[in-house]
């Protein structure tokens, strides 16, 4: 299939720049007096907090940044900048993996603010879910990591590839929606000094959440262009891509 590279590198861009944007905005909002920036958080019994911020910017690092980068180095850095395949491999396997270290990180903040302000964990759709697709996202990734490095059997190969392709494809926008779901809960905590709905920290994660989505589309738009049908050659073409190795079908 040969992918038109002025229309592929047009959506790339914008995928880019939507998630800049994202970043630009998250930061800008924590700088609101309400949301204190970075800085260290009271608990009841006065002790210093480490700062719930933490959690929102890595878990947005993670899935809007590095994992939407991801989806571009599979095959936009391979079949249009000219990089070699094993590269373009690398690269797309070290975003997931760094996205997993930072979602990490992201988690520990979270559990850490909660357990020292004595809020309970878990309570929320939005925890419950963003546990599942943290779990689901590791479980794809070490699967990927066996499937694709460590082992010589082709026909396992091809079984994984059909799931690590699409099953990421919707891990992925279900962390979206999860850290979109984030927003809202947040917002709900947030109070106008004005006593109204309508002020920039409350009005802030809504615009985040509308970035998100189309951070998503955008994302989505890169998988679904450079897709090719699901044939029996196709599977095959596609376990070459992985693998470096010729197969026949």
């Amino acid at each position: 299939m040969t992918t038109d590279f002025t229309q592929i590198t047009l959506i790339v861009n914008a995928l880019r720049i939507s998630y800049v944007v994202f970043i630009v905005i998250l930061l800008t909002w924590f700088s609101y007096d309400k949301l204190n920036w970075f800085d260290y958080e009271k608990s009841a019994s006065g002790d210093n907090v480490v700062s719930f911020n933490g959690h929102p910017l890595c878990m947005s690092l993670a899935w809007i940044v590095l994992m939407s980068e991801g989806i571009v180095a599979w095959r936009y850095y391979e079949g249009n900048l000219g990089l070699s395949h094993g590269l373009a491999k690398s690269i797309h396997t070290s975003l997931q993996y760094s996205a997993v270290l930072i979602m990490s990180i992201g988690l520990a903040i979270i559990f850490k603010n909660h357990g020292d302000k004595n809020i309970n964990h878990m309570y929320s759709a939005h925890s419950w879910m963003g546990m599942f697709v943290v779990g689901a996202m590791v479980f794809q990734i070490l699967l990927a990591t066996y499937a694709f490095l460590f082992t010589k059997y082709e026909r396992f190969k091809m079984r994984v590839l059909v799931w690590h392709r699409y099953g990421g494809l919707v891990i992925y926008l279900g962390g979206i929606a999860t850290i979109c779901m984030g927003f809202q809960e947040k917002q709900g905590w947030i109070s106008c000094s004005d006593g109204s709905n309508y002020c920039p920290e409350k009005i802030i994660p809504a615009v985040l959440t509308v970035n998100a989505l189309l951070v998503a589309m955008l994302a989505s738009a890169v998988f679904i262009h450079e897709e090719d049908p699901m044939s029996t050659v196709a599977v095959g073409e596609k376990i070459t891509l992985l693998t470096n190795a010729v197969i026949t079908t």
